[in-house]
């Protein structure tokens, strides 16, 4: 039986614990049943015995699930913020994040540990990094999930002087200038 209750004063209490080695359970949790016979003893007539009956939910924590965001592009130089978050199926709450970077050219990435790790893109590759979430149960995510991040070449503005002029000494000049950025940066 799994029923081991202590031994109680004699009276009319009665102290007792139920030891049970958590067994696996689905995933919504599982009731499991537990019955306790109490035998008077030196009460009532001897050997008379109560029969009492608990039910104990039990529920299993559940891995969280980490989510790295869709993918993105960057352009060279410019800082690359990774927008990451994690979710509890128990109902949970998200207390730990850790992006580790799995490919390309390796970057420094601040705040590695927080959900929105930033970096500066380098020159023209493809970057891949990974986030796992922790619970508040203390699980780690199950699998890690992945985010790739295209670095884009950042491209020289086009300038024009205007057209060549000549002009005699004294007089005023205008200049017409231009400019236009290929990326749609402002100028």
């Amino acid at each position: 039986s799994r029923v081991s209750p202590s031994p109680g004063p004699i009276g009319t209490s009665f102290t007792g614990s139920i030891s049970d080695t958590a067994p696996t359970v689905n995933s919504g949790g599982q009731v499991f049943t537990y019955r306790v016979l109490v035998t008077s003893v030196g009460l009532g007539p001897p050997g008379q015995t109560e029969a009492f009956t608990t039910n104990q939910t039990l529920n299993i924590n559940e891995a969280p699930i980490a989510n790295a965001g869709p993918d993105f592009p960057v352009r060279e130089g410019l800082v690359g913020t990774l927008n990451g978050s994690g979710s509890d199926p128990d109902f949970g709450t998200i207390v730990g994040y850790q992006w580790t970077q799995t490919g390309g050219t390796s970057v420094t990435l601040n705040g590695a540990t927080s959900a929105n790790p930033t970096f500066t893109a380098p020159t023209p590759t493809t970057l891949t990094f990974q986030l796992v979430v922790t619970d508040n149960d203390g699980l780690v995510s199950a699998v890690a999930d992945t985010v790739n991040v295209v670095v884009q070449p950042n491209s020289p503005p086009v300038v024009s002087a205007g057209t060549n002029q000549t002009v005699n000494e004294g007089l005023p000049v205008t200049l017409s200038g231009s400019a236009s950025d290929p990326n749609g940066d402002a100028i």
